[in-house]
């Protein structure tokens, strides 16, 4: 899913310079993934109903958490705060890479439903 609207991307792109980011490939739109979309079909159902159930309250709160199910990728999620700078919050990002290679796609959440594309294969993408 693409999102277009250029207010929406003009907001992103200050909010991602105001954190030292640069964002000169935005003008192409911005790649979002749902992770609801994102279920198991090899392993790690507990793990997918355990993060859904969690993530939101660990967010809010500020609480690390690191997440692994295996549907058409190897999914990886990782939520930090302790090694982030107070003004920064923390990071959380989500891996979704192709068995056995360590290659694939990356992200930036945004929140416990959605997160934003930055990476393809190694090529950074900002």
């Amino acid at each position: 899913m693409y999102a277009s609207n250029s207010h929406l991307t003009e907001k992103f792109k200050e909010f991602l310079s105001s954190r030292g980011c640069e964002t000169y490939s935005l003008y192409y739109g911005v790649k979002v993934v749902y992770l609801s979309s994102l279920k198991p079909t090899r392993g790690g159902w507990n793990e997918y109903e355990k993060m859904m159930k969690e993530l939101k309250h660990n967010l809010d709160n500020k609480i690390g958490c690191e997440y692994h199910w295996q549907g058409f990728y190897d999914y990886y999620l990782s939520v930090k705060f302790k090694e982030c700078k107070e003004e920064y919050g923390g990071y959380a990002f989500l891996s979704c890479e192709y068995r056995g290679c360590g290659n694939g796609h990356y992200y930036y959440l945004v929140n416990e439903k959605m997160a934003i594309h930055v990476e393809d294969d190694g090529r950074n993408l900002m």
